[in-house]
């Protein structure tokens, strides 16, 4: 019996077509049960291996690539309490990105409460809250149990928060 897939694999950022990329990733579980990201690594490392030019080889670049995705992350996680009314002070990220995910732009971060002081900047705050709603929705929208906070998300795109 042949298997037949009901769907196709899709994502517009890949140096190689999806489909091959699904294919490399479904041969990795085939073999080993599971797909993890070093797997994945070895399996593209030969130059023949159709996910080879997915990644940077060259060594130093890569490293100041790393070190940059490590910057992200650093600024990413730094979070502050900022003490409420309650008793109980609420934790949130100390810097906030600051521009359009939309527009595919991002890399810039100021504190949180300019951000929430500045109209400008709170309204990006906003975009870019339902863009990651958005993706959350795209992610998980096979989940059904997740309904409710998809019908949220779509009382919050309706406003237009």
């Amino acid at each position: 019996m042949v298997y037949q897939r009901k769907y196709t694999y899709a994502a517009t950022q890949f140096k190689v077509p999806a489909e091959v990329v699904g294919n490399v990733l479904e041969g990795i579980e085939d073999r080993d049960g599971v797909v993890t990201k070093e797997a994945f690594l070895e399996e593209s490392r030969p130059e023949s291996s159709p996910t080879h030019s997915m990644f940077e080889w060259n060594d130093a670049k890569a490293a100041e690539k790393y070190r940059l995705v490590q910057s992200k992350n650093i600024i990413n996680n730094l979070r502050i309490e900022i003490q409420t009314d309650t008793s109980t002070p609420t934790v949130v990220k100390a810097f906030v990105n600051i521009q359009d995910k939309s527009q595919n732009s991002a890399g810039r971060y100021i504190r949180i409460e300019r951000a929430v002081a500045d109209e400008k900047s709170m309204g990006v705050l906003l975009r870019n809250a339902l863009a990651e709603l958005g993706a959350f929705r795209r992610k998980y929208q096979g989940v059904k149990q997740l309904q409710a906070i998809f019908d949220a998300i779509d009382a919050m795109e309706e406003v237009g928060a």
